[in-house]
């Protein structure tokens, strides 16, 4: 009961368990809001997973932003606990601080997420374009571009019918990677040496 009693022995414990408790919502759960979000603004390549719709969609997005706010209240409690005479003005700050601060992490984290899934579809529309230029067709026209996606969308489903959705998007996005600098590498061979 005495640990009960003395919150500066455990709010900071709680505070990195509940900050490393939304990274890994973030990560794992709640990835699809940022899929979402881009998919709004033009992106029509997004896969969305089967699950997010409805109640699920509704559920995660509220209890994102609860983690938001339980984070910033934790760590404004935090501080009155160790600093007890703090000024309330500055409390104010601190939430008004914190909220922004774990705002921007959880957004950082989502668009990881997203930049995996562009990585995996560029992936497919490279592989593409090498096809098209090996058989003398033009790349850049717009059915080549709903076959990349066509493509992407369809492993990422079976990926996430069979709830291997992230390994498959991290493999994805490691091969682009990888393709990526390996490119990078050749053009700064080829132009050292002209």
């Amino acid at each position: 009961m005495a640990l009960l009693r003395d919150p500066k022995s455990y709010l900071p414990s709680l505070l990195l368990v509940v900050f490393l408790f939304q990274i890994s919502w973030c990560l794992f759960v709640a990835y699809p809001i940022a899929w979402e979000h881009a998919m709004k603004k033009g992106k029509q390549w997004i896969y969305l997973p089967k699950r997010w719709n409805g109640f699920y969609r509704f559920s995660v997005i509220w209890f994102s932003r609860l983690l938001i706010i339980v984070n910033a209240g934790l760590t404004c409690v935090a501080l009155r606990a160790w600093l007890p005479n703090i000024d309330i003005k500055y409390l104010i700050v601190t939430a008004i601080v914190s909220l922004i601060f774990f705002w921007r992490i959880s957004q950082w984290i989502l668009q990881s997420r997203l930049r995996q899934q562009e990585d995996s579809y560029y992936y497919f529309q490279d592989q593409l374009d090498e096809e098209l230029d090996k058989d003398g067709k033009d790349s850049r026209q717009p059915a080549s571009k709903n076959l990349a996606s066509f493509r992407h969308q369809n492993l990422l489903r079976n990926a996430d019918q069979e709830g291997g959705l992230i390994k498959a998007l991290s493999n994805q996005s490691k091969l682009y990677q990888t393709r990526k600098t390996a490119a990078i590498a050749k053009w700064k061979t080829e132009n050292a040496l002209s």
